[in-house]
């Protein structure tokens, strides 16, 4: 079977540097096409910079209409309400709870490389420690949506693209935006 053509969910503008896609309901995983168990909130970002780094660059964009506005002209993102199967899911929650592990693994080495003060021990305690913050900060990477589920804004923002969907979320979804029909034979 061809993989399936990618697939582009066009938003609707809701104010400055802010689009919606919250109008698409699926009822499937667009990867697996299973079922959906939960419609998770999530805001596309193609900055990729999340709502905490908002409060730690400009905490004060928080706190005005005019600031509010301004980060949304400079770091545009879609809210999206996107359906997820429980292996989605699941696969989201253990990548999140490896990269806490990691990054407590990570914080516990470091505190011991503190403590000991003789030998060679500490240097490798704070390489290692070094180690799992780094493996900490690439599963946290991985455990991104857009990687979970295939998916990715496009440049100017008019549509989130969906890279090789399931034939069933294809067909739901193409129905939804009304599209024609595609044969999938050819």
């Amino acid at each position: 079977m061809n993989p399936l053509p990618p697939l582009a969910i066009p938003t609707e503008p809701i104010g400055p540097g802010r689009f919606s896609i919250t109008w698409f309901h699926s009822s499937v995983c667009a990867r697996h096409g299973r079922p959906a168990v939960t419609q998770f909130d999530w805001t596309i970002d193609r900055s990729e910079l999340n709502s905490m780094s908002r409060w730690l660059m400009q905490p004060s964009t928080l706190f005005t209409r005019q600031g509010r506005t301004d980060w949304d002209l400079q770091h545009p993102s879609i809210a999206a309400n996107w359906p997820l199967c429980d292996v989605c899911s699941r696969r989201r929650t253990l990548i999140i709870c490896a990269a806490i592990a990691l990054g407590l693994a990570g914080l516990f080495t470091l505190t011991a490389a503190t403590m000991l003060n003789q030998g060679t021990t500490p240097v490798l305690l704070f390489v290692g420690a070094l180690m799992l913050f780094i493996a900490a900060g690439v599963t946290t990477a991985e455990s991104g949506i857009g990687k979970i589920t295939h998916t990715t804004p496009s440049k100017d923002l008019d549509a989130v693209v969906v890279l090789n969907p399931h034939p069933a979320f294809y067909a739901q979804a193409r129905a939804m935006i009304n599209l024609p029909e595609v044969d999938e034979r050819s």
